[in-house]
């Protein structure tokens, strides 16, 4: 390093990695805290090692330039609490990041030192995502949080870094029998202290191994997972490694497996990493380490083991499937034969419907078999081949459909029976047909026994019981039914007894009133007086644009006053209006007297809204795009001025666009545009906010 000016570039490394310590503090902060340190301590008998780590960038920042003074107070000597501790500084030199000039010989040695010196010193600190104008502009935003994560994650890799960052002290002035307060503590600006702390005493202390690891072989991918909930705060990032031989192990990467999480409870109780197979040939052997925010590695997991297999990327295929005796069904299907040493064999599952399969072949069929025969075939068959690795995984088949002959109609329903309640819900059952090959019912009605009965389901239905609804208001007394059967072959049974049903009396309820009406640019504004009838439930209102009457809305009965509002009419236009009271059986009253009544017409609309332009200059042109959701606007209004021109009326569209194309232009020009919407009324909209383009 011969200047200030560090070269040096973090390539191709996860944007977000972090230290342990500073997923402690993410959490500290979420609940509160301010302006402190985390400090974790390493206790051994002769020694304490702290390491510390700020709660936030700034504070980083600031403790970098500030440094940090450590105390120690001596709180229990001979397993007694001294009635006045005893205070000593550690560091009377406040501790600081090295300078820039310290770090040459470090960089050179581990790359982790060459990634905190980028952080602390380099010009800009760039990460390699995607090279296009938006990542380029939030990695500026977010260089500063970079520089903190891969700096705080350098320390937890790396012994001499942590030294070097300033952000680790080893107390070796320690007693047997003593136990200490630890103060760590950095001045910030305006007065404001930076402060951790952490309580312990000397004794030897011993990194646990990575618990429940193990590993899935499949194909040349081995799937490695272990759980990390147990040493949760004593690892910060783990080192896979792989042995040919079970005794000489290699890490699988350069960089350590780190796991993030900002939140303690939804952090994952497993870690995952996967590592790809020199060959399928030969066993390889596993194992892991943690490495902890000391930069200490920890004893090796057990050790799993096994070798990949030959992928398998197609599954079988059934061609045919062919019943020469209407008994029996003999199925034969594709699969390549180059795979058939990959396989344990072949399974065969059958259902009658496309769901819940069974297994039906009583031994394993062999890897280079590919037929099988039937001899329980059902009348309707869907069947699957499964092929089965040597490493137990399922390759599927498509389901294929096969079947017995059958001419045989099932026989028409019996016991059909129903009941009607007053308000035209019917309720229908029979017995079910006892022939296992039944796929549903069709359910006829008709208003007259001596007419023909029509179908009143789009579907067969499999259930023996349905629910219909008829009309009341009709002057027939009943209503009649008939049940047909269907099987899966579309063999259909003749049709059941004629079901009668009495239909209810029906009694229209009394009209309601209208009221004077109101009317505003709001709308028009109905109230009418209630019916007589108590069994009212709703009011529905009608409007009539002088041809026919249609429904508008409904209005549920109540105690309170009855009104409706009606938004949506034209501005200006008038409109005839009635109301017909509806009771519980669905009959209506004779409608109200009409009235006659028309919103008032707002000549100002609101605004459109303008998009952002699309500017094509290899086509010269600029699209325009706008959007109103106001109704019965017939044209827009484009205004446009060039430079500082007043704006003049440029262009007018359908109401059908919501676009312009704008194709007469001059280079380096600015252009103003808004746009008004016009209504068939006379009404105007305001006009849209300006927009700037320059082309």
């Amino acid at each position: 390093m011969q200047s200030r000016n560090i070269k040096l570039r973090v390539i191709n490394i996860l944007i977000g990695v972090g230290s342990l310590l500073t997923l402690s503090v993410q959490a500290q902060e979420k609940a509160g805290s301010k302006n402190e340190l985390k400090v974790l301590a390493r206790t051994s008998v002769d020694s304490i090692v702290l390491r510390w780590a700020p709660l936030d960038v700034s504070s980083w920042l600031s403790g970098n330039k500030s440094g940090y003074i450590i105390e120690r107070y001596v709180v229990v000597r001979d397993k007694k609490v001294m009635k006045q501790p005893e205070k000593k500084i550690l560091a009377t030199v406040p501790i600081r990041p090295l300078p820039l000039d310290r770090w040459e010989p470090l960089v050179r040695q581990s790359k982790y030192a060459a990634i905190a010196a980028q952080s602390l010193y380099g010009e800009a600190f760039e990460l390699t995502t995607q090279g296009t104008d938006v990542f380029n502009i939030v990695n500026k935003v977010r260089e500063n949080e970079q520089r903190f994560s891969f700096a705080l994650f350098s320390a937890d890799l790396s012994v001499s870094v942590s030294y070097a960052l300033g952000l680790r002290f080893a107390d070796k002035d320690v007693n047997a029998g003593e136990k200490y307060l630890y103060r760590i503590k950095s001045i910030l600006q305006a007065g404001d202290t930076l402060k951790g702390s952490v309580f312990v005493g000397p004794e030897k202390y011993t990194l646990p191994a990575p618990m429940d690891f193990s590993a899935e072989f499949k194909g040349s991918i081995v799937s490695l997972k272990w759980n990390q909930s147990y040493h949760k705060g004593i690892y910060s990032a783990y080192s896979v490694e792989r042995s040919a031989n079970g005794r000489d192990f290699i890490p699988v990467s350069d960089v350590p497996q780190v796991t993030l999480s900002e939140n303690e409870k939804e952090e994952s109780r497993f870690q995952y990493a996967t590592d790809s197979l020199p060959d399928h040939l030969n066993e390889y052997h596993y194992r892991v380490q943690g490495l902890s925010p000391f930069g200490e590695l920890g004893p090796p997991s057990e050790v799993v083991k096994g070798r990949g297999s030959v992928s398998i990327s197609v599954v079988p295929y059934i061609i045919k499937g062919v019943s020469e005796n209407n008994k029996t069904i003999r199925i034969k299907w594709e699969f390549p034969e180059e795979l058939n040493s990959q396989l344990r064999g072949f399974n065969v599952y059958r259902s009658h419907t496309p769901k819940n399969l069974t297994l039906i072949n009583q031994h394993p069929i062999e890897s280079n078999q590919r037929d099988f025969e039937d001899a329980v075939a059902k009348q309707n068959n869907y069947y699957q081949v499964i092929a089965v690795s040597l490493s137990n995984e399922q390759f599927k088949s498509p389901l294929y459909y096969a079947q017995l002959i059958d001419s045989f109609p099932p026989s028409h329903p019996t016991g059909l029976s129903g009941k009607i309640n007053d308000k035209g819900q019917v309720s229908l059952s029979w017995s079910p047909n006892r022939e296992e090959d039944i796929y549903g019912y069709r359910i006829y009605r008709g208003n007259y026994v001596k007419e023909e009965f029509s179908q009143i389901t789009v579907e067969p239905i499999r259930q023996a019981f349905y629910t219909d609804s008829v009309n009341l208001k009709t002057l027939n007394h009943n209503i009649h039914y008939q049940v047909m059967a269907i099987d899966i072959n579309q063999n259909y049974s003749k049709l059941s007894e004629v079901l009668t049903l009495a239909l209810p009396d029906k009694v229209k309820p009394a009209p309601p009133v209208f009221l004077p009406s109101t009317s505003s640019r709001d709308g028009v504004m109905l109230e009418w007086q209630p019916s007589g009838s108590d069994d009212v439930v709703r009011y529905d209102v009608y409007r009539s644009d002088g041809q026919q009457f249609r429904k508008i809305s409904s209005v549920n009965a109540s105690d309170s006053a009855y009104r409706y509002i009606d938004r949506n009419s034209p501005e200006g236009k008038s409109f005839t209006y009635t109301v017909v009271a509806v009771d519980d059986a669905g009959l209506e009253s004779e409608p109200a007297n009409s009235l006659v009544a028309a919103k008032i017409l707002n000549p100002i609309k609101p605004p459109v809204i303008l998009l952002s332009p699309e500017v094509d200059r290899t086509n010269r042109k600029i699209l325009l795009k706008w959007k109103y959701d106001v109704a019965g606007a017939t044209h827009y209004q484009v205004y446009r001025a060039k430079e500082d021109e007043p704006l003049k009326l440029y262009s007018t569209q359908a109401a059908t666009s919501q676009s312009f194309e704008d194709k007469q232009l001059h280079m380096n020009s600015n252009y103003r545009y808004r746009v008004m919407a016009l209504f068939s009324s006379g009404a105007k909209s305001e006009f849209s906010e300006e927009i700037v383009v320059r082309y």
